[in-house]
Formats: C-alpha cells, sequence, structure tokens
C-alpha cells in the first residue's frame, strides 16, 4: 500500500536568492502544508498565509511526474514602495513612487512565472532629469507580467496617467525592466497650459510654454534596448498663449511626428503684432536635445508684417544661436511688409540657416513703384557677443519722392520729398554690426554703391536760394555772377541722366564730384553728410550762360568741360548751413581725398 505524507512548516524564511549572483529577497513569515502520496509521486503544497513584502500572500502548489511543478496564488496589500526600486526606468525618468497598495494574481508553470495586478486609480510621483521638485498625478493601470528564462516582460493592455496637466493613456507592450525597451505601443497624451507649472518649473526656467491652450498627440510609440525612440502619429495645439522676452504669442497648429520627421501640416500663429502662416518640416525630431543638430525645411506664409523699433527687443542674438550641424532651408512669402514708413509688397525670399551664417539666397520685392531684390547674410560671431548683417540689393526705378518721404527725409530737412522728382536705380554692398539685443551699430555701418537718376528735377531747393541770398550778401561775387539770374535759373532744375558713386563709413555719406547736367545750368556736386547732421559739399556752378566772364583778385575761373564755374562751400548743420567760397586747392584737396576714401572702402568691401 501506499503512503501519505503530511507536514506543516511555519516561521521566518530569509536571505533566499532565486537567480546566481542576485541580492537575497526580502525576508519572509509563511506557514506551509505539504502533502505527498506515495503511490502517484504527487505532491501538493499549500500556503495559505504569509507576509512577504509587508503584504499578505496565499498559494497553492503541485508536482505531478507528467506536468512538473505548478504553482497559483494571489496577495493583497503589497506598499508600491517595497516593488518600484526594482524597475529600471528610462530617461528622463530618475524615480517613481507612490504609496498604493498592489494586490494581484501569480501562476508558475513550466518554468514561467506569470502576474497580473490591478493598479487602482491612486497618487503618483515622478522625478524628472534629477530635479528635487516632483511632477504628481494620479494613475491607473492594468498589468501583466511574466519572468522566464531570467527575463521580465511587462504589458499592460490599459493605462492612465494624470500629471499637473498632462493626460495620457494607452497600451505597453513588452516592455523590459532589465533593458528600459517596449515594444510599439498606442498612447494618446493631451496637456492644459494652464495646469502646467511644474512642467514649465522643470523644463524651461525663462517660462517661454504657454499659459493657456491645449494641445494632443496620438499614435505608436516605442524604445529599443539601445535607448532609440521611434514614433508614428498625429498632433495639434490649440489656442495656446504665452510670452517670450515679454512678447505675446498665440499658436494653432497641426501635423504629424514620426521617427524621421516633426510635420507641420497647418500653422497659424501670432507673434506680438505679426500674425503668419505656414508649414515645415524638420528631420530627426526623437534625437532632439540640448546641443543636437536641427535640420529641416520652412515656409513661411504671411498676409502683413510689420517692424516697429521697440526699446525692449524681444529676440536677443543668443536666441539666435543654433547647435553645430544644424541646417535649415526656408522659404517666405509675404503680401505686404512695412518698415515705418516703407511699404513693400508681394515679397519672396528663400534661405539657409546654419550655426554661423544664416543665407539669404534670394529677395524680391514691388516697392516705391519699383523693385527691391538682392541676397545676403549674417555672420555670427559669439566670442565677440555679436554679428555682421551683410546685404547686396539691387534697386530698380524706385520713386525718388516717395524714397524720401518713406524714411521721414532720412532725418535732414535740406534736401526734402516735395524737392525731388526722378527714378532712382542703384545696386551695391552695404555691412553693419548687430550687438547682443539686436540693435545695429551706426558707427559699423559701410556702404559701396552705384546709382543711377532718370527723370530727374530739384523744384524749390531752399539751399539754392540761400546761395543766391549768399551772393548778393558777399558783393565780392558780383563781376562774376548775377545773384537774381542764378536763383530764377535754380528753381526748376531738370537735369540728365545721372550716375555716381555713393560711399558711407565712418558715419558719414561720402559723394564724389558729380556733375549735373541741368535745364538751368551745368552743376557739380561734392562733400559729405554725417549721421549727426553735420553737412560739407563743395557745389560748382557752370557760368557758361552767365554775363560776366572776365578775370579778377581770384584770378581765371576754371574750365573744366563744363565751362567757367565758381565754387561755393555749404557747411555746418543741415537745419542752419553755412556759406562760403570755395578756392581751388581746397577743390583739388577734396578731390584726392575723395580718390582714397573710395579705395579705402573697396579694399574693405573686397575683404568683408
Amino acid at each position: 500500500e501506499s503512503a501519505t505524507l503530511l507536514a506543516t512548516l511555519e516561521g521566518d524564511v530569509q536571505n533566499v536568492i532565486l537567480i546566481h549572483g542576485a541580492e537575497p529577497l526580502p525576508p519572509a513569515n509563511l506557514k506551509l502544508m505539504a502533502q505527498w502520496d506515495e503511490g502517484s509521486g504527487g505532491m501538493a503544497i499549500e500556503m495559505p498565509q504569509a507576509i512577504w513584502l509587508e503584504g499578505q500572500w496565499h498559494t497553492e502548489a503541485n508536482y505531478s511526474s507528467d506536468s512538473g511543478w505548478t504553482c497559483s496564488g494571489g496577495f493583497e496589500r503589497i506598499p508600491a514602495r517595497e516593488v518600484l526600486p526594482w524597475l529600471a526606468l528610462p530617461k528622463p525618468f530618475d524615480s517613481i513612487d507612490s504609496e498604493v497598495d498592489l494586490s494581484g494574481q501569480f501562476n508558475w508553470s513550466d518554468g514561467a512565472l506569470g502576474v497580473q495586478i490591478a493598479l487602482p486609480n491612486a497618487p503618483w510621483s515622478i522625478v524628472v532629469n534629477d530635479q528635487s521638485d516632483r511632477i504628481e498625478g494620479p494613475f491607473q493601470a492594468s498589468i501583466w507580467a511574466k519572468y522566464a528564462d531570467q527575463r521580465w516582460r511587462i504589458d499592460a493592455p490599459q493605462w492612465a496617467l494624470e500629471l499637473d496637466g498632462v493626460q495620457v493613456n494607452g497600451a505597453l507592450n513588452n516592455y523590459s525592466p532589465e533593458k528600459g525597451s517596449f515594444a510599439s505601443s498606442s498612447v494618446e497624451a493631451k496637456f492644459n497650459a494652464e495646469q502646467l507649472v511644474s512642467w514649465r518649473d522643470l523644463l524651461d526656467s525663462e517660462n517661454r510654454w504657454p499659459t493657456q491652450g491645449w494641445g494632443q498627440w496620438t499614435g505608436e510609440i516605442a524604445r529599443d534596448a539601445r535607448a532609440q525612440w521611434t514614433a508614428d502619429g498625429t498632433w495639434n495645439l490649440a489656442q495656446c498663449i504665452g510670452s517670450q522676452n515679454g512678447t505675446p504669442y498665440r499658436i494653432e497648429a497641426n501635423g504629424t511626428l514620426n521617427t524621421n520627421a516633426l510635420t507641420i501640416e497647418q500653422s497659424k500663429i501670432a507673434w506680438g503684432k505679426q500674425s503668419f502662416t505656414g508649414t515645415a518640416v524638420f528631420k530627426d525630431p526623437l534625437d532632439w536635445k540640448s546641443g543636437n543638430p536641427l535640420r529641416g525645411q520652412v515656409d513661411i506664409q504671411m498676409e502683413s508684417w510689420s517692424y516697429q523699433e521697440t526699446a525692449e527687443s524681444p529676440v536677443l542674438l543668443t536666441d539666435l544661436e543654433l547647435p553645430t550641424g544644424s541646417r535649415i532651408d526656408w522659404a517666405l512669402a509675404c503680401d505686404r511688409g512695412h518698415y515705418g514708413g516703407w511699404t513693400l509688397n508681394n515679397i519672396e525670399a528663400e534661405g539657409r540657416l546654419e550655426p554661423l551664417v544664416w543665407g539669404l539666397r534670394r529677395f524680391r520685392s514691388e516697392t516705391l513703384e519699383g523693385q527691391l531684390s538682392g541676397d545676403g547674410q549674417i555672420l555670427f560671431i559669439p566670442q565677440e557677443d555679436r554679428a555682421v548683417v551683410q546685404w547686396h540689393p539691387v534697386a530698380t526705378e524706385l520713386n525718388l519722392p516717395e524714397l524720401f518721404q518713406a524714411f521721414d527725409n532720412f532725418d535732414q530737412s535740406t534736401l526734402r520729398a516735395e524737392h525731388l522728382q526722378g527714378l532712382l536705380t542703384a545696386s551695391g554692398s552695404l555691412q553693419f554690426d548687430w550687438n547682443h539685443s539686436l540693435n545695429w551699430q551706426s558707427e559699423t555701418f559701410e556702404m559701396l554703391a552705384e546709382a543711377r537718376i532718370e527723370n530727374g528735377a530739384l523744384r524749390q531747393l531752399e539751399a539754392f536760394e540761400s546761395i543766391a541770398q549768399y551772393l548778393r550778401e558777399n558783393r565780392i561775387m558780383a563781376p562774376l555772377v548775377d545773384p537774381d539770374d542764378l536763383a530764377k535759373r535754380l528753381q526748376n532744375v531738370v537735369f540728365e541722366p545721372l550716375e555716381s558713386p555713393l560711399y558711407v563709413a565712418k558715419q558719414s555719406v561720402h559723394l564724389p564730384d558729380v556733375q549735373i547736367r541741368s535745364s538751368a545750368m551745368n552743376i557739380s556736386l561734392e562733400g559729405s553728410y554725417a549721421f549727426d547732421g553735420n553737412i560739407d559739399y563743395t557745389l560748382g556752378f557752370a557760368m557758361r550762360d552767365l554775363r560776366n566772364n572776365r578775370e579778377d583778385q581770384f584770378g581765371p575761373i576754371e574750365d573744366d568741360g563744363l565751362g567757367q564755374q565758381f565754387f561755393i562751400q555749404m557747411t555746418g548743420n543741415d537745419n542752419s548751413p553755412e556759406y562760403g567760397w570755395d578756392r581751388e586747392a581746397q577743390r583739388n584737396h577734396r578731390k584726392s581725398n575723395f580718390q582714397r576714401e573710395k579705395e579705402l572702402l573697396k579694399s574693405l568691401f573686397k575683404r568683408s
């Protein structure tokens, strides 16, 4: 006859190691009842109660020669803090904690352990990027876990998490705590910007995140054992409102996000008083982190753009810095642009942004009844906290009076829009520096240009009348010219097409010897106009048609192909100019100075 053996064990179990080299399991207090049947060779072990990990356990194990060992049971009220330290969390999560108690069932068969856990809706906290502050919120989930071949696999058919304005739910497939990896899993994430206080403090010390609005992402994500993320889903932002450096913004946008690209399919953005729409594609978005390169294509459409200079710059030079290796191609189309009183229509531009060079490959617009086009670049010099702006513009048949009116007569009163007639065509190169606050530095402005004026005229120019009055009051000129006749001739000067170079350097505009062949008489002009309003001009008037051509105490009047001339110097301030006789030696000296300045400026622009 076969025999049956019954045994009962009760006590503490310590220093149990399931895997060679692993840490011992926490101690347990248990009661075991075992039964062995000699005839069948089977064994049954029942553990009606045990205390382990501060929770209650019960289990039943059976052995047969056919199926080996099987085991099933359950547990209740195990504090999560006893289990969570065993989990390997992927970055940026450093630790996770909760006061929730865990309950569930488990079974053991064929060397594999299976566990089912239901997590009730309860508060959880997460520490991100070694920050002392915690992000807290309720979490609930149904979890299936399996341990086999010395590896854990965890699946969550459904889970939901709320963390300070962020709601995330979905399913988790094949999570490996040892590797921190998981297979493609569905996720839906939403945020409410009004509740993102903790996230703003953790992720952006300058608080550039929106303070109102919401966003959503729906799709699939995965993470492999090399910590590489993959994703495929759609996203949208609605009524997102915030500010950066004191400038308010509003964003409405939607698009897709996958492993290869973040795509902005539609966007409507208001930045200060500006608003624009656009599309964009940025490559490798899941690799983005501080210092990693940005690559992509941005297309922007704007109905209107307006620049108004303010005391505080909404953007700083450091805000424009791109990580090493970045390359963003861009294109812009704008119906209207405004810069003070200057308006540009049908603006088209394209270029490329790189870490130290922002390039403008092509620019074209309609303005002042003509066209403006060109190319340029911005060179960043981080070690000197400045940038150099270089532009090569081409202006075609701009309305000259409208140009002066648009720029408020260039902050001078001698030559104003009402005095002018003509079309300006010009091309050249210019450059200047931006400082840290993106304010242009006038002392660095340099320009070399060629200009042509067609259908030009000067009408009722007060400076000409002042010259005639000077001649009336200084009768030493009486033998040479009739001031009244000169004043009459200069009231309406219509001149032939005029071409001249133009130089700007050291906060001063320089004109070389320009010959103006007009309906009244031929006039030459050379001199300079400083940014502070000081002027230094020499005007030469041809006397071919004037009645006196004899010599006097000044000697013979020079004839340089324009007929006999006399020269008047115009100095002082543009609001109150002073006039005087300019002698031949002084005039020649000026001509040589301009030649030297011309060669110097040419060499400067060659180096730039």
